[in-house]
């Protein structure tokens, strides 16, 4: 059985269930001809965002507030201020299952940035090495970098001009702390 709370600072306006369902709650406004009309209960309509998360708009004294519903499920039900300075803390709110678009209340957890980087890692979420979308270089490549300034004993600012990368990408290779699996 679904069950609902209502929004912390948006009280007898809008609910939230544990199925992460956001509904607005029957009420009745003053509109500007100053007649009075019944808003009927209702669910909201959810949007998925840039970064995939479901969110929705919320309208109190008519300004608008857009919520990540994942945050809104778990901070109502757990009874945390969803004000709270997540990254001040680096704590978020982690689904289990991996999936953004599952915001039921058993699959959200609260989980710290290094506890989120540790499970990337466990479960092969992060892509990595030229498989990065960004990366600009090939594992050939890097194995001719390191020859280059291990054998040949050429300056990093030749070689960033060979390659056009930045001469600090040059100097995490050279100091083993960017491809550091190639000898």
């Amino acid at each position: 059985m679904e069950i609902w709370k209502d929004i912390k600072n948006y009280e007898w306006l809008y609910q939230v269930s544990d199925m992460w369902r956001i509904k607005s709650n029957n009420r009745v406004i003053i509109r500007n001809n100053w007649h009075k009309q019944t808003i009927q209960e209702r669910i909201r309509i959810q949007n998925i965002s840039k970064t995939w998360y479901y969110q929705v708009s919320l309208l109190k004294n008519w300004k608008r507030k857009t919520f990540k519903v994942h945050r809104l499920v778990y901070c109502n039900f757990n009874s945390i201020d969803y004000k709270f300075k997540w990254y001040s803390t680096k704590t978020l709110i982690m689904h289990k299952d991996d999936n953004p678009l599952n915001n039921r209340l058993d699959n959200l957890k609260i989980w710290t940035q290094t506890d989120n980087m540790q499970d990337c890692v466990k479960k092969w979420r992060q892509s990595r090495w030229e498989k990065h979308w960004q990366s600009k270089l090939k594992e050939t490549q890097v194995k001719r970098i390191k020859f280059m300034l291990e054998i040949w004993w050429i300056p990093q600012w030749k070689i960033w001009k060979i390659f056009w990368v930045w001469q600090d990408q040059i100097s995490r290779i050279k100091t083993w702390k960017r491809w550091n699996f190639i000898s």
